[in-house]
């Protein structure tokens, strides 16, 4: 009782913690202030004003925002609150209601030998049997973080594999294996070199270049609903919750775009086509407010995978930007297989952990909230560039059907978008005018290949026509294939006059699991009180119904329909690209006209 008393006062054990974390974090803030002032004045100086570290001296562009601090302050009671709530209020012993926290990968001994090197005198250590029944009693808030499912690319397992055999053999064959996984990771190191190298240019400088990154985080976090209480019944471990699609799109320099989509919603190519489009339209808001000229060369990173990416979809629709007059240079590359993860990952695992603390999602449009509340921590946006960069968090109710419309081009690429064999597929595509091309690269130009043989080119040469060149890794210089054209510019106007500038066709939705949905609706109205899952059952009876996903009103793409380019004038106007680099592809890509 009397620990009790102690607690429930003014000065009780939670809130001391919560004080003594405060007036650390505070303490921290001012000391680098005052590191920072010392580093401007002179540490090593020998005049006396210049080595004094009183803050009060300090200008106002030193000083610690106050808005900084206190959001921090903010978040610190935030944090330690949830866990003095309980701390305090048994002394340690009430532990049932704590949020789930993880350690690294591994085990059991593995934590005990560490916990082991924390003692000086080994004769108090205790027995691991006894810190095994400690830790059981705390197991379901301290767990171990899963290793990763791809935590080695087949190359690198067969090439280690090639080693230890070769050790059985001759010196020779373990120097040729060696050498093989050396090069493996230096072009690795190479690729992933190249892609900070671009995506570091300034916005402002003479080789600016918009690059953006896309990809769709873990389904698996995604789940609704989430309510208090919800992994604790066996019962509903075998009930089907559906997972939201969300699609992050980082315009570095410029903004960062998620589409949120039900589980409806195909996760294909016109899925990734429709984010790239309307992140685009925000890119160029964003350039007009700060009052900045958009680059002309557009590089997108993607997944090296053929159903969202590396597919005729996405590939038209990029020599489309071309055709269009959007950029003069447009291209879409990829990392080695198995060696694919970014900084756009990196950021999807920061809010993979900021969001497994939330305890109650009702619906999608509550996972859109706490994606917005994570977004805007001072921390997180300093992360992606400062107060500047553009946050857009929307929900996606209806997709365009973008490949019905790119099909109407007749034009498919054949080849080089899948490994044969042991010759890897490309992971390099790049578009461009044919008058922009370098003059020894443009004598190579083949024309745009038909069905059927022997039949003659239907399209004369023009300047404006969209060539692809191709290449099998990002690094390589050589060219070793012909560049193609893809999109003929006579072609490219007949398409807009008969389809126009933008698809009117809506996406149709995956079939909905109806029958798991409404069961999942049905456990929610026995477990919890009815008047709650008012918001919850609505949503899972419109998923189950199929009226997810149906909308047609999409938003607008104003700035994307008014690109039309203007051939008067860029017919006469001849400018490479400053990035333009040779391009090598070891597989051929053949782009064939399949309309009459």
């Amino acid at each position: 009782m009397a620990a009790s008393s102690s607690v429930d006062g003014p000065c009780g054990t939670g809130e001391a913690l919560t004080i003594a974390l405060i007036e650390e974090v505070s303490a921290n803030l001012e000391l680098q202030t005052r590191l920072a002032r010392l580093q401007k004045t002179g540490g090593e100086g020998n005049n006396a004003e210049k080595r004094r570290l009183d803050v009060e001296s300090l200008s106002s562009e030193d000083e610690v925002p106050v808005s900084t601090l206190e959001e921090t302050k903010a978040d610190v009671i935030a944090e330690v609150s949830h866990f003095t709530k309980y701390i305090s209020s048994g002394l340690g012993s009430d532990l049932s209601g704590l949020p789930v926290r993880f350690l690294p990968p591994g085990n059991v001994s593995e934590l005990y030998v560490d916990f082991c090197s924390s003692f000086t005198d080994q004769a108090r250590v205790p027995s691991f049997a006894c810190f095994g029944k400690a830790f059981t009693d705390i197991s379901h808030i301290l767990k171990f973080r899963p290793k990763g499912e791809f935590t080695e690319c087949d190359v690198c397992e067969a090439l280690k594999a090639k080693i230890k055999d070769a050790q059985q053999r001759d010196m020779a064959s373990l120097v040729s294996a060696t050498h093989e996984l050396r090069l493996h990771y230096h072009n690795v190191g190479v690729s992933r070199d190249l892609e900070e190298a671009l995506r570091l240019l300034p916005p402002d400088g003479p080789k600016a270049m918009l690059v953006m990154m896309t990809d769709g985080m873990d389904q698996a976090h995604w789940s609704v609903p989430r309510l208090p209480g919800w992994k604790a019944g066996k019962q509903f471990s075998t009930l089907h919750r559906p997972r939201c699609i969300v699609q992050g799109c980082w315009v570095f320099h410029y903004g960062l775009h998620f589409i949120v989509a039900d589980k409806t919603q195909p996760h294909d190519s016109n899925f990734v086509v429709e984010t790239v489009a309307r992140a685009l339209e925000h890119v160029h808001r964003t350039a007009v407010r700060l009052g900045r000229p958009l680059p002309r060369e557009f590089v997108l990173w993607t997944d090296n995978t053929t159903r969202e990416n590396k597919n005729n979809t996405l590939l038209a629709f990029m020599s489309l930007l071309i055709h269009r007059g959007v950029f003069s240079l447009s291209c879409v590359s990829c990392h080695i297989e198995g060696h694919t993860h970014n900084i756009l990952d990196q950021l999807f695992g920061i809010i993979a952990r900021s969001f497994q603390y939330v305890d109650k999602l009702e619906d999608i449009w509550a996972v859109i909230d706490e994606l917005r509340r994570i977004l805007k921590k001072p921390s997180l946006r300093q992360f992606l560039g400062g107060a500047e960069v553009d946050v857009t968090v929307e929900c996606m109710e209806g997709c365009r059907h973008w490949a019905k419309y790119l099909e109407e081009l007749q034009v498919r690429l054949d080849g080089g978008l899948l490994s044969v064999g042991e010759t890897p597929s490309n992971h390099m595509f790049l578009w461009m005018h044919r008058k922009d091309l370098p003059a020894p690269v443009a004598r190579r130009v083949l024309p745009l290949a038909r069905a059927r043989r022997n039949q003659p080119d239907p399209f004369v040469a023009h300047p404006l026509d969209v060539v692809l060149l191709q290449k099998q890794y990002v690094w390589e210089t050589d060219l070793k294939c012909d560049p193609q054209v893809v999109l003929p510019h006579v072609l490219g106007l007949r398409f807009h006059t008969a389809q126009g500038y933008v698809p009117r066709l809506l996406r149709p939705p995956n079939r909905p699991d109806a029958e798991g949905w409404l069961l999942c609706a049905k456990a929610l109205l026995q477990m919890y009180p009815s008047g709650n899952m008012v918001r919850t059952v609505k949503y899972l009876q419109e998923l189950a119904a199929g009226q997810r996903g149906q909308s047609t009103d999409f938003p607008d793409l104003p700035w994307f329909e008014s690109c039309r380019g203007r051939t008067d004038v860029e017919a006469a106007l001849a400018c490479q690209p400053e990035h333009l680099n040779s391009l090598v592809p070891s597989l051929a890509t053949r782009a064939v006209y399949r309309g009459p």
